[in-house]
């Protein structure tokens, strides 16, 4: 039979690792949403955000499947028949690196598109100051 022996670790380890991950997941969420209903037109609001959502889960299934893909029995990094449920052989580290990296092409994919990106005027802004103002000093043609 196998045997696993865990690691004499309190659980309380894992609260601020949680809370990061929850704190983290609103604001990318809160942000990410406010954006997609601020930039986009009012017939495809509920489209947008649906497909925020939808994109969401994607990348939770990639996720899911990339570390599927490392745990493959032939050359997976995550593999480790002779020492079932212990981390400690498995490189781990390749894998948090690994993503590590991902992220950082993400980011640098961010930033390029933030500063190309141009924001939409909206003929129905309540907030901009004196649009209607600039509208009606233009000479008519």
């Amino acid at each position: 039979t196998d045997q696993y022996t865990a690691a004499n670790l309190p659980i309380w380890w894992q609260i601020p690792q949680y809370l990061l991950i929850g704190v983290s997941e609103i604001f990318a969420s809160i942000s990410g949403l406010e954006f997609a209903y601020s930039e986009a037109p009012k017939t495809m609001q509920a489209v947008i955000m649906g497909l925020f959502f939808c994109i969401s889960g994607v990348g939770s299934l990639l996720g899911s499947g990339l570390l599927s893909l490392l745990s493959v029995p032939e050359n997976g990094w995550m593999h480790c028949p002779k020492d079932y449920g212990n981390i400690n052989n498995c490189h781990m580290d390749w894998y948090f690196f690994l993503l590590g990296g991902i992220q950082a092409a993400a980011v640098l994919l961010f930033a390029w598109i933030s500063f190309r990106y141009e924001k939409q005027q909206r003929e129905d802004c309540h907030l901009c100051i004196n649009r209607s103002n600039q509208n009606s000093s233009l000479p008519s043609s």
